[in-house]
């Protein structure tokens, strides 16, 4: 009876490491094509999201949605999408919101905040906007300055945030925590 559970358990390893191998590969190739890809000069990019027709806040509960896809205790594209855009964190127990607070996207974890802002429909900026969602997130969840980080996500990267939602001494202040990031090169 051991003789065949070490068959088993056997088996399921190599199936696991041949998945494993097979899924690495996968984004190698995945990897290489949008290497490929982003060497044309395409006008735009394919966004499922928008073929869906869907405004920002559906836009938001989307990409929260995929954010918060979670495999065997770890978040990939959460960490992907960190890595993305150069935050430096360790994901734990992430709590991803929509709405909460105003705020359009919200991931909380024990050592970081990530305040996402987002104006892919090109919505207009409130006054103290930004300003006031960071305040929120500072008081709310008890992170230092260094743990927040606030992103200002637009369709293409053209569009930059009005000093009246936050001014440009705030931005220069919030350093590499502040970031402007579009759909066409940081989330598709």
């Amino acid at each position: 009876m051991n003789e065949i559970i070490d068959l088993v358990e056997d088996f399921v390893k190599k199936e696991e490491d041949l998945y494993k191998a097979s899924f690495s590969e996968i984004i190698k190739l995945s990897d290489l094509f949008q290497g490929e890809i982003s060497k044309l000069d395409f006008p735009f990019h394919l966004n499922i999201i928008d073929e869906l027709r869907a405004n920002e806040n559906a836009h938001s509960r989307i990409l929260a949605k995929i954010l918060a896809y979670k495999r065997d205790d770890n978040y990939p594209f959460l960490q992907s999408f960190l890595d993305r855009i150069e935050v430096d964190r360790e994901i734990t127990t992430p709590e991803i919101t929509v709405e909460k607070y105003r705020i359009d996207i919200l991931i909380c974890d024990t050592d970081f905040a990530l305040i996402i802002e987002n104006k892919v429909n090109y919505a207009a900026d409130q006054p103290g906007q930004l300003k006031k969602y960071y305040d929120t997130v500072t008081k709310n969840y008890h992170h230092k300055r260094e743990q927040i980080f606030l992103l200002y996500l637009t369709r293409w990267g053209r569009r930059k945030p009005s000093d009246d939602t936050l001014p440009q001494e705030d931005r220069d202040s919030l350093g590499t925590n502040y970031k402007e990031v579009n759909f066409q090169d940081y989330i598709l």
